[in-house]
């Protein structure tokens, strides 16, 4: 019983830890307006994403950067509807280029190859990656290489990802929030460790002279963490808290059975996490799940320890929402509290075994 009061503290002094990260992230400026904008390569690798490329071509063609500096490749990963239709048919109106990925090397996890053809057809020292499903805003670009100084190796935007069911989505906002609250967290620390392949950006030269996605290819998340992970220890890591370089997720999962079986796909890649990351996972996590089994061996005692991690976790949220300038309905919060424990509880206990697929 007095188990639940050690983890009370331990989850506390985690909490306090990220909240002195938050206030610590200051962002290093580099003014793109005073000084030559650089090039910059997109890369956008894609299976069976017919309908959100036709949405998302034109949003990337149509971004305020200028378009002798700016190249755009769509890696079409052995798509079966009418991805290539599409891309066909968009050519004619949009600037990009097209490849088409027919057989994935058995040692490469799909979205690892593609991506990494991506990057070697990339003309361009600065490397910016996103989803199909994003929608960037006309600034992205531009804001996202404002951070790029002289030993920034990467840059991590926030990606909040939203689907078509209302309630769902409010969830999955917070959520959001919570993976960037960590993310820059993080960053604020100078120990950057979690990012979104969603909102990513990085150095060529970096990704090559880590070593690509070499040791992790053949899993299939890790194209974000995994990298940023590896990239960091090169430079500095910065995270835009500009509302302008939001990129915004359409395709977010439209059921609690998809988004469990996301998330597990997601966590799979912490298996490679370097140990201490791994040990502070772990740590939180279980003290998370022990305080939510306070009430019933603690009555009411339980209940008040388990409102006060709560409104710790608002304290956090609210401060990054604030920062990022996004707000969502905190109504939602306690269903939330509730999926996040369930799965990093139980379906995190799931995601190393059995087999993982990126797209079916």
């Amino acid at each position: 019983m007095n188990a639940f009061y050690p983890a009370c503290l331990i989850y506390f002094i985690f909490i306090v830890f990220v909240f002195a990260g938050l206030r610590r992230y200051r962002r290093k400026h580099n003014d793109s307006d005073q000084k030559a904008l650089p090039t910059v390569s997109i890369i956008v690798a894609a299976h069976n994403e017919a309908a959100h490329l036709a949405e998302l071509i034109p949003c990337l063609t149509d971004i305020c950067y200028p378009k002798d500096l700016l190249q755009i490749i769509v890696v079409d990963d052995r798509s079966s509807d009418d991805t290539a239709i599409v891309l066909n048919e968009l050519r004619r109106q949009h600037t990009f280029e097209h490849l088409r990925i027919e057989n994935v090397s058995p040692r490469y996890s799909p979205k690892k190859f593609a991506l990494a053809a991506g990057i070697q057809a990339a003309q361009h020292e600065l490397i910016l990656v996103t989803d199909a499903d994003c929608r960037p805003g006309s600034k992205w670009v531009r804001q996202i290489v404002s951070s790029f100084h002289s030993d920034c190796v990467a840059v991590i935007g926030f990606s909040p990802v939203i689907c078509r069911r209302e309630h769902l989505s409010n969830i999955l906002s917070i959520d959001s929030l919570a993976v960037a609250a960590l993310s820059l967290a993080g960053a604020g620390w100078r120990k950057p460790f979690l990012t979104t392949g969603r909102n990513f950006a990085y150095r060529k030269s970096a990704f090559e002279n880590a070593g690509g996605f070499a040791g992790f290819e053949n899993e299939i998340s890790g194209d974000d963490d995994l990298l940023l992970q590896r990239i960091a220890p090169l430079g500095k890591v910065e995270f835009v808290l500009n509302a302008s370089a939001h990129v915004v997720s359409l395709g977010g999962p439209e059921s609690i059975r998809a988004w469990l079986r996301q998330k597990r796909r997601h966590i799979s890649a912490s298996k490679k996490y370097a140990a201490g990351v791994q040990l502070g996972y772990l740590i939180f996590h279980l003290t998370n799940a022990v305080i939510w089994l306070a009430p019933f061996w603690l009555g009411m005692k339980g209940l008040l320890l388990l409102a006060a991690k709560m409104a710790a976790d608002f304290w956090i949220l609210h401060h990054t929402a604030t920062r990022l300038s996004w707000q969502p309905r905190w109504i939602f919060l306690i269903g939330w509290e509730f999926m996040y424990v369930i799965i990093h509880t139980f379906v995190g206990a799931f995601a190393f075994v059995g087999k993982i697929r990126w797209k079916d």
